[in-house]
């Protein structure tokens, strides 16, 4: 957490900087800076909305800038942010998280932590969603999707048919 603690910092700086970076896009178009941040932030919540043993603190800094990156950045980009945006965290997703905390031996009390984890997705989600829409931009899921490659493992020549030629 504290490299990306370091890495969101820089990214604001630099984003806050030079605004045209916000718009720049990764070579692949499920990538972008907004969707890792969002992700850094949702695991920030994660951990501290179960309390979970460790370095709770980092958790609470990362959670810090991020919430400040996102909130400069959807100002000075005049994205409103968006406080009646759908809910990214579907109750079988909510259900997925809590089993994998308990299964990592976290103890949940269900309740406390979906009100603990809801207070903190208030907090960035309607300024990540903001930015999402501005800059056409997908937010991250919860939960990583089951079937998907990485974009490593495909290539725009798969589809090909057998024999095709690639000269």
């Amino acid at each position: 957490m504290a490299r990306w603690e370091e890495w969101t910092a820089e990214l604001l700086e630099s984003h806050l900087s030079y605004q045209v970076l916000s718009y720049f896009r990764s070579q692949h178009e499920n990538q972008s800076w907004l969707a890792a941040l969002t992700a850094i932030m949702d695991f920030s919540a994660l951990w501290q909305a179960a309390k979970a043993e460790g370095k709770t603190w980092q958790a609470r800094r990362v959670y810090a800038i991020g919430r400040h990156a996102l909130g400069d950045l959807s100002q000075v980009l005049r994205a409103a942010p968006s406080f009646d945006a759908p809910d990214r965290l579907s109750s079988e997703e909510f259900d997925a998280l809590v089993a994998v905390l308990t299964d990592a031996g976290v103890r949940v009390d269900r309740q406390v932590f979906r009100e603990r984890l809801s207070s903190l997705r208030k907090g960035y989600e309607p300024y990540a969603s903001a930015l999402s829409r501005e800059l056409l931009m997908d937010m991250p899921p919860w939960i990583s999707l089951e079937g998907r490659k990485d974009n490593w493992e495909t290539t725009a020549w798969e589809g090909a048919a057998p024999g095709a030629s690639l000269h």
